[in-house]
């Protein structure tokens, strides 16, 4: 199993397809998540907003997910 914690760090453009396609993680972590390309499936993607324009992520390529409500 491929894990990745990455800061995107808020780069605008190729981040998702470098860490789809290059990393190709079976789970992501992203912190600072960069916005979503239109070629990510967003059903792979839960994010969360941490700040007014700051988000975290988690990113999984086939893998289906259930969103809990953390106390």
């Amino acid at each position: 199993m491929r894990i990745v914690s990455w800061n995107m760090n808020k780069r605008k453009s190729g981040q998702w397809d470098f860490l789809i396609n290059e990393l190709r993680p079976d789970v992501a972590l992203l912190q600072e998540s960069s916005p979503l390309e239109s070629f990510v499936n967003q059903g792979h993607v839960a994010s969360i907003d941490i700040k007014r324009s700051i988000k975290n992520s988690i990113y999984v390529p086939s893998l289906d997910y259930e969103l809990i409500k953390m106390p």
